[in-house]
């Protein structure tokens, strides 16, 4: 699920764009603020995609535990008397 989340365009755009912030802030303004910026657009594109996985794994969970309450559905009908 990770994966599938890390392979979105926007996400690989944010960590481009993290990426490239990083390096031009430490070039720019040397270790010692330069990383924030850069940093700071890496922990959001984690946040975005440990919400997007708990979000995906909790639906999932749910659709399974719907999919079992289906299969217990069992239903008797009579046609033309006989129970079938």
């Amino acid at each position: 699920m990770i994966m599938e989340n890390l392979g979105d365009y926007f996400i690989i755009l944010l960590l481009v764009a993290a990426a490239v912030e990083l390096v031009l802030g430490i070039w720019q303004e040397g270790w010692g603020h330069g990383w924030v910026d850069g940093a700071s657009i890496f922990m959001a594109v984690v946040i975005i995609t440990t919400v997007n996985v708990v979000n995906s794994y909790n639906t999932e969970q749910t659709f399974k535990k719907l999919m079992e309450a289906e299969e217990d559905n069992h239903v008797q009908i009579t046609r033309n008397g006989i129970n079938q």
